[in-house]
């Protein structure tokens, strides 16, 4: 199931965002986020992939991006072709209300289009 779903020409290079929001009052990341590029079939193409940045500052909803390039993707070895992907990203957080450790895996859906 998916959170989010974006739209990409092939060739684009854009980031992708991943979103966690706090159950009460503000979150931090208890370790840096990373993602997993998947194809339609469930495929793994790239795994433990090193987003490209991340909200450091506590708040409500905290974020996690990968700058996605269609034509060379982390670990493809070749452009994305036209079709539907997945990226999971793996979000661990603290919420500051309980400093409870929790994890969050946000999917997006990616569609690359001609």
């Amino acid at each position: 199931m998916r959170d989010t779903l974006v739209t990409m020409r092939a060739g684009e290079k854009r980031p992708v965002y991943g979103t966690v929001t706090a159950p009460s009052g503000t979150i931090t990341f208890s370790a840096p986020p990373t993602a997993t590029l998947r194809d339609n079939g469930g495929n793994v193409l790239a795994a433990v992939i090193a987003v490209t940045g991340y909200d450091i500052v506590a708040a409500e909803q905290m974020r996690a991006w990968l700058d996605l390039d269609t034509a060379n993707p982390p670990g493809s070895g070749g452009p994305l072709a036209i079709g539907a992907y997945t990226l999971q990203f793996t979000m661990p957080f603290v919420a500051t209300a309980d400093g409870i450790t929790r994890l969050d895996e946000p999917v997006v859906l990616v569609c690359v289009v001609d």
